[in-house]
């Protein structure tokens, strides 16, 4: 079985009110709109990896951090492919 990884929307609410930042401030800081963000933390979109790596930055934490490890069902995607938007891990 293959381990996916996917953004945690958990991960980074909880990031961002450590860092002390509402939705709003959050947004503007990495240049989207707060709805985004909001969309980003219920995990109803993933941020593009060049938002993950501005998130990591802002909020004082690695991009890993953001990023859960799940199984994936088996045939399912391939090395380096993505699936339903979610980054592959290295086993």
């Amino acid at each position: 079985m293959e381990t996916m990884c996917k953004v945690s929307g958990t991960r980074i609410r909880i990031a961002r009110m450590e860092a002390g930042l509402s939705v709003v401030q959050l947004a503007r800081l990495i240049g989207v709109t707060d709805a985004a963000v909001s969309q980003y933390e219920l995990e109803i979109r993933e941020p593009k990896v060049s938002i993950l790596v501005k998130l990591a930055n802002i909020l004082g934490v690695t991009m890993d951090s953001l990023v859960e490890e799940r199984a994936s069902p088996e045939g399912q995607g391939g090395p380096g492919q993505q699936e339903g938007g979610a980054l592959q891990c290295q086993d």
